[in-house]
């Protein structure tokens, strides 16, 4: 599956008769990318057959946050108040928003203090880090073989985001029929 060589000869004349000729034994041709994060600094090297992306900040929309970071009614209504006003916008024009909030007397100063350390935490994740190239789900997509993702480079409280922004993107461009195979 991953490029490796079948030596086994009994499973190499297994995968002729199943394939009819068709599936080499060297099996299907496999990318691996891992998506960036604060993890990479344990790795003093990595394969060279892995590629490494990151996200845009574009990525993270408003409404992700309100899913992310609206624990509490107050959170909630008031990235609903920004989203109204300002539409689905990232989460770095929104931290810009937030802080009007925290340095005015409003009634919301707590809620929006607590909603930029979450936002400032997101920052420092490395999924955006902008030495690294972007992900491009599209041209992936078009690549032969399989892709695969990994998040071993993040912390756990940011993988469950990662994959939601990965699957959106997937979604998208499923539904504009730019990706044509089927995606596991």
């Amino acid at each position: 599956l991953y490029g490796l060589p079948e030596r086994d000869p009994q499973k190499n004349r297994l995968l002729e008769i199943y394939t009819r000729g068709a599936q080499k034994p060297e099996g299907c041709a496999c990318s691996t990318v891992w998506l960036a994060g604060k993890g990479l600094e344990r790795y003093k090297w990595l394969p060279c057959r892995i590629e490494l992306a990151r996200f845009e900040p574009d990525d993270l929309r408003i409404d992700d946050l309100l899913l992310l970071f609206g624990e509490t009614d107050a959170r909630r209504s008031l990235l609903a108040e920004i989203e109204l006003r300002h539409g689905s916008i990232s989460f770095l024009e929104a931290k810009q928003y937030l802080q009007q909030y925290a340095s005015g007397r409003s009634y919301m100063r707590n809620q929006a203090i607590a909603l930029l350390h979450r936002i400032f935490r997101w920052e420092a994740s490395g999924m955006f880090s902008p030495k690294i190239p972007k992900l491009d789900v599209q041209a992936l997509a078009e690549r032969p073989g399989i892709v695969s993702f990994s998040t071993i480079a993040m912390d756990m409280d940011v993988e469950p985001i990662a994959y939601a922004i990965l699957l959106g993107r997937i979604y998208e461009l499923k539904r504009r029929g730019a990706i044509q195979k089927p995606i596991l």
